[in-house]
């Protein structure tokens, strides 16, 4: 059997998308009234558990916050794109 993995680009894509399909009118009801405000403690917590993971030295923990924190950015970049302000390309651009 031959195991087909994907790449980090594909795993991303990936992400973009479910963001997408919950901030969808027929999406996930809670994620499509966050807005930016309503994300900060979020972001600021996500922000906290990465630097609680370094200071512990544990990978995986690491691994698991810096996933949760790359959810929260792009979750903000999905409402930027929604209000025509600039798309997660362009945050990984600048």
């Amino acid at each position: 059997m031959t195991t087909v993995t994907q790449s980090a680009g594909q795993k991303f894509e990936r992400l973009v998308e479910i963001m997408r399909r919950l901030r969808a009118p027929d999406g996930c009801p809670w994620d499509r009234e966050q807005t930016p405000a309503s994300l900060r403690p979020f972001g600021l917590e996500e922000t906290y558990e990465v630097l609680e993971a370094i200071e512990t030295g544990s990978p995986p923990q690491l691994c698991e916050e810096l996933g949760d924190f790359l959810f929260e950015a792009v979750f903000l970049a999905q409402m930027s794109d929604e209000a025509g302000q600039f798309d997660v390309g362009d945050a990984i651009d600048a």
